[in-house]
């Protein structure tokens, strides 16, 4: 699930999602650990501004980012500068 990835690339704290959903900070962190529900996967999704496809969607593209800041890191392999 992506939930920490799309608030990173939003640039939103849990605490921000959580107001947005209407749940506790505490609930929204046991939600994006564990397995929410369908309706609440859906509430989350409306308050990010995705579709739930996109929060599931495990992206495997050759796009990296940096896990803690979530900037796009280029990375080149075998190029000659």
């Amino acid at each position: 699930m992506r939930i920490k990835e799309a608030l990173k690339e939003q640039g939103m704290t849990v605490t921000a999602l959580a107001e947005r959903v209407g749940v506790s900070q505490d609930r929204m962190s046991r939600i994006i650990r564990g397995n929410p529900t369908l309706e609440t996967l859906q509430k989350v999704a409306r308050a990010l501004g995705i579709t739930v496809s996109e929060l599931l969607d495990e992206q495997d593209t050759n796009e990296h980012r940096c896990p803690n800041c979530g900037f796009r890191l280029d990375i080149r392999v075998g190029e000659k500068q």
